[in-house]
């Protein structure tokens, strides 16, 4: 990875940017626009290839509202998480920043395509706790296990962005406090709100939910939603572990889901009706050898459907949606875009 502190103004980017250099010669870059609050990711094609040939985008993320900070970058940190291995935990700092993109893909002989709806980027550092080193560190991957057990959640919306961080510690180690925090933010009324009295409630197979509740106060304010789980990442389901370094016949996972809120969020005298809000968020879970579950795999919501091919039941407030083509050529996408997120398959008509 490289650092340029001015930029590729020969680019169109002045900004500090950060990139790499595939062998075959693409490049991908990330620059940051202080100033402007922005984000941009790019990805170049080498020089000498045939725009037929090439891959090339081009996305710009503007924040709005107040960074999610978990905690500073070199700390100190917070605790993610158990790791389900080594009897350690894993512990972060860093950021989320949400708001809105516009984006141009141009696809090896398919044209160009111009995407917009909300973005989420986040930046984190993390730690092992008690052995000091950072290596393996990771959400399932490496000598210390998967990180149990955590739920990681933005909520997009026209009138306002929640982000929550909360984790359960499953071990029966006493272990220093686990993590529980949030932030809302109403950009449209230049007003942000720490948002760590929260309850976040899952709903279903405890290895895999299918709906969550959250709710709670914040100043001036309370949030009080129902999600249901339109898709999940993997598509065909959470894939599921057994053992534990406490419980060698408890069960893991890990995955994302994609989910649809509703309900109401109450801002001073105002009440805000919801509906349809989309949400990402990011979990692992666990279930000890003494509870009677169902595993993952048995769970019967859309463990089978691609998601290429995940829909949301209803039409969406603020989705991310594709608009164009280069050629002007209108998508098969309806005007109330019951798609939920891009689909990973773009066909043009």
């Amino acid at each position: 990875m490289y650092y340029r502190p001015n930029g590729v103004p020969e680019e169109g980017l002045p900004y500090p940017t950060v990139y790499v250099r595939s062998p075959s010669g693409y490049v991908e870059g990330l620059s940051y626009d202080v100033e402007g609050g922005r984000w941009i990711h790019i990805i170049r094609p080498p020089s000498g290839v045939s725009k037929e040939k090439s891959l090339k985008l081009y996305l710009v993320g503007k924040a709005l509202g107040v960074p999610f900070w978990m905690g500073p970058m070199e700390g100190p940190y917070i605790v993610h998480g158990a790791y389900s291995k080594v009897k350690d935990i894993d512990i972060w700092g860093g950021f989320w920043v949400s708001g809105t993109f516009e984006a141009n893909l141009t696809a090896p002989g398919k044209g160009t395509y111009t995407f917009y709806g909300h973005f989420i980027f986040d930046r984190a550092i993390h730690r092992i706790y008690y052995r000091g080193s950072a290596s393996g560190t990771g959400p399932m991957r490496g000598p210390t296990g998967g990180v149990l057990a955590f739920s990681c959640i933005i909520i997009f919306h026209e009138d306002f962005y929640i982000m929550i961080a909360h984790s359960d510690n499953p071990t029966p180690a006493d272990f220093p406090k686990f993590q529980h925090q949030g932030r809302i933010n109403f950009p449209h009324r230049n007003a942000s709100f720490t948002f760590n009295e929260f309850t976040l409630e899952s709903l279903g197979n405890p290895l895999q939910p299918d709906g969550f509740k959250l709710y709670g106060p914040f100043e001036n304010g309370y949030v009080n939603l129902t999600g249901h789980v339109v898709a999940y990442w993997p598509p065909k389901g959470w894939y599921v572990i057994t053992g534990t370094w406490w419980d060698p016949q408890a069960k893991h996972d890990w995955g994302r889901a994609f989910i649809s809120w509703e309900g109401t969020i109450k801002l001073g005298d105002e009440t805000i009706n919801v509906s349809n809000a989309m949400s990402v968020g990011e979990f692992t879970r666990v279930v000890s050898s003494s509870s009677q579950t169902k595993t993952a795999s048995e769970s019967n919501i859309g463990l089978n459907t691609e998601l290429a091919d995940a829909r949301w039941t209803c039409p969406m407030q603020y989705p991310i949606s594709m608009i164009s083509t280069s050629d002007e050529r209108p998508l098969q996408v309806q005007r109330k875009y019951q798609s939920a997120f891009l689909q990973s398959k773009l066909k043009t008509p």
